[in-house]
């Protein structure tokens, strides 16, 4: 699965304590081409036909990921039997609602980036969105935990992450109390 001969990650938040090879540590200039993305699967919009829905002429998310090649970063999905390469400048996040989306998610810029998350609640901070997250740690099978770790995050940070819909509802049941008591809160404008 991985051209770098990288094993899963069993935690993204023990993964991150790690740099990355050498060879690897670029500038970032595109939000997915971070060594610390290695191997996670994001949702995206490729620009330029791909994943399009004909019948509604709107963008369709795809799930790729990012590996590494002769110490060069891609993004590539699986695709029939082999996988298929895209540029950067056609690949953009799929980025999330604040208010709706609380599937996987992964931070995409900053300290932690690559860290998986899911969503607790959203608030609003001088007019801003600001999302309340829980990060959780993610095993090779995609067996969720929970960590003791909260983020408060811009939206634009994050990307939605890849799962099953069994996945999907593992991760609601895991996070269901803490979006109750969130619930309880109260909110600021």
């Amino acid at each position: 699965m991985y051209d770098d001969d990288r094993s899963p990650r069993a935690s993204s938040s023990s993964a991150l304590a790690r740099p990355g090879p050498a060879s690897l540590q670029q500038n970032v200039e595109h939000p997915l081409l971070n060594p610390r993305l290695l191997g996670i699967n994001l949702k995206v919009v490729v620009s330029g036909g791909k994943g399009k829905d004909k019948d509604k002429d709107k963008e369709l998310p795809l799930v790729v990921s990012l590996t590494s090649r002769e110490g060069q970063l891609h993004i590539r999905r699986k695709y029939y039997k082999g996988f298929e390469s895209f540029s950067p400048e056609s690949v953009s996040p799929k980025r999330l609602s604040p208010m709706r989306d609380n599937g996987l998610l992964v931070v995409i810029e900053g300290k932690h980036c690559g860290k998986y998350v899911h969503w607790i609640h959203h608030a609003y901070k001088n007019g801003n969105a600001v999302v309340l997250l829980a990060v959780v740690m993610r095993t090779a099978d995609a067996a969720e935990s929970l960590t003791e770790e909260r983020l408060q995050l811009d939206p634009g940070s994050l990307c939605i992450g890849s799962e099953t819909k069994a996945e999907r509802e593992r991760g609601d049941h895991l996070m269901r109390a803490l979006r109750e008591e969130a619930r309880k809160m109260p909110r600021t404008k």
